[in-house]
């Protein structure tokens, strides 16, 4: 069951305020603390910041919900079969860097399926939100997929994990963040999207997962099977699938699963 109007209010005051912490963050002229953790990658004091105002605010108007996020110093868990899974701020080294194009990432997972989905671009106050057979919204607008005119062209799909594909010419070759390629899928900029979850969790995917599917886009993993989501709030390290897959059309979609045998 997907939420209600009144809990979906709160959920978007509180993906607002804590798209504030992270502007706060970014438009200090002083900087702020970043660090690597373990795999590699870049946490900063407004990804955590950003991460207990989620965890606290989600805790206090959902009770015993579980709750899994990107950042294991905050977590709750209960025996309840809804589990809130959010990344308090995608594209790290986009915002440490500066750029625009960073987002909170949050969804709602029910036995293993995401039934409410939030991207929220803080910078831009760009709410997209999609709720289970309720198609998507963007800032209370209907939204639609904008489909490329020529689905296989060359660049047309983001290969996260296929660098060392060199010669295919359907490849967009150059690096750009998850949330980024799944904004240019949304819009006719991409054909396809394909993460190796190798280095990624659920928040990377849940919300996109679902704002995709309600949208019309083909979405599986790489056995061309529907992804089905960990309930499981302990289990943050894992990702539900190896690889996932989003596209525009079933072509495309046959294309990209091709080149997870290369």
């Amino acid at each position: 069951m997907t939420l209600e109007k009144s809990k979906r209010i709160s959920v978007e005051a509180l993906l607002q305020e804590a798209g504030d912490i992270l502007l706060d963050y970014w438009q200090k002229e002083d900087g702020f603390h970043a660090e690597e953790k373990a795999d590699g990658s870049l946490i900063t004091e407004a990804d955590l910041a950003s991460n207990q105002h989620l965890a606290e605010g989600l805790k206090s108007v959902f009770g015993d919900y579980n709750i899994r996020s990107e950042e294991e110093e905050i977590q709750y868990c209960s025996d309840s079969a809804s589990t809130w899974v959010f990344d308090p701020l995608d594209g790290t080294t986009l915002f440490a860097n500066g750029e625009k194009d960073f987002a909170i990432l949050l969804s709602l997972i029910d036995d293993g399926n995401v039934v409410d989905a939030y991207m929220y671009y803080p910078v831009y106050e760009r709410m997209i939100e999609a709720h289970l057979s309720e198609g998507v919204q963007e800032n209370g607008r209907g939204l639609e997929l904008q489909s490329p005119a020529t689905p296989l062209k060359k660049g047309c799909i983001y290969f996260r994990g296929g660098e060392h594909l060199t010669d295919n010419e359907f490849l967009l070759h150059e690096r750009v963040d998850s949330q980024q390629a799944f904004y240019k899928l949304i819009k006719g900029e991409l054909s396809s999207v394909i993460l190796h979850m190798e280095k990624l969790g659920d928040w990377d995917i849940a919300a996109p997962c679902l704002i995709l599917k309600e949208l019309g886009a083909i979405v599986t993993d790489n056995n061309n099977a529907p992804i089905v989501f960990s309930t499981k709030p302990y289990d943050v390290a894992k990702a539900s699938c190896d690889y996932f897959i989003a596209s525009t059309t079933q072509e495309v979609h046959k294309t990209s699963l091709r080149l997870m045998s290369n």
